[in-house]
């Protein structure tokens, strides 16, 4: 099928930075005598979601920068975080939240062709919460957004190594090491912050980042 190259050529290249963890469900409420089998599972579903991740590099990802204003303040907030309690992963420079990882594609229009008439989604961040990892705590903002699972929904027949049943949008901060986290937590100036994700990057191991700007920005 024809390439339309008017959308094409709004695709510019854009620096690759490291991947992202995927989000993780927290246990759901269950009676009182299956709480301990749930958060059971939930480890290994976590467990497996994050030895997934560290093959991320094999793989291509969509992703969606944040706005840089939002961006600047989730970095200036990552700076305080002590360096003694950085895991090797260190800080999140790229902040963004994943569309979809673990694409087998290595050519960004299998991917972004598909977002061509899509126009920007609306989010909203909510508090900070950690993952507690078998090797080390992710510290992330979460982030609701309808429009976020449509985008996930819109590339999840294309070939990927992304198992993970149910799609939980999030913002990572850093990696930390193991128990180091919760000092962390706490409410922030960037709780309920919404924001208007306008922009999708391409990734793929060995590449640079591909762009394309989405159509016309929504009212808030």
């Amino acid at each position: 099928m024809k390439k339309d190259p008017t959308w094409f050529e709004k695709v510019t290249q854009q620096y690759y930075p490291k991947p992202v963890a995927p989000a993780v469900v927290n246990p759901v409420a269950v009676p009182l005598q299956k709480q301990q089998s749930a958060k059971a599972a939930v480890l290994d579903r976590v467990v497996a979601v994050y030895q997934m991740q560290k093959q991320a590099a094999e793989y291509s990802a969509v992703m969606a920068p944040l706005p840089e204003d939002i961006a600047q303040r989730v970095r200036q907030f990552a700076s305080r975080i002590s360096p003694e309690d950085l895991a090797e992963e260190g800080r999140e420079d790229f902040v963004h939240t994943t569309v979809k990882y673990g694409l087998h594609t290595r050519n960004p229009l299998d991917a972004l062709e598909r977002f061509k008439e899509e126009g920007p989604a609306e989010a909203k961040i909510t508090r900070l919460s950690l993952f507690e990892g078998p090797q080390y705590d992710v510290l992330k903002f979460g982030v609701l957004s309808p429009q976020l699972s449509k985008w996930h929904r819109k590339l999840e027949d294309l070939p990927n190594e992304d198992k993970h049943p149910v799609y939980f949008p999030h913002i990572t901060v850093a990696y930390l090491k193991k128990g180091t986290g919760q000092k962390y937590l706490g409410k922030t100036d960037l709780d309920g912050n919404r924001v208007i994700l306008d922009r999708l990057h391409f990734s793929a191991p060995g590449q640079r980042h591909v762009q394309t700007q989405l159509r016309a920005v929504p009212k808030l």
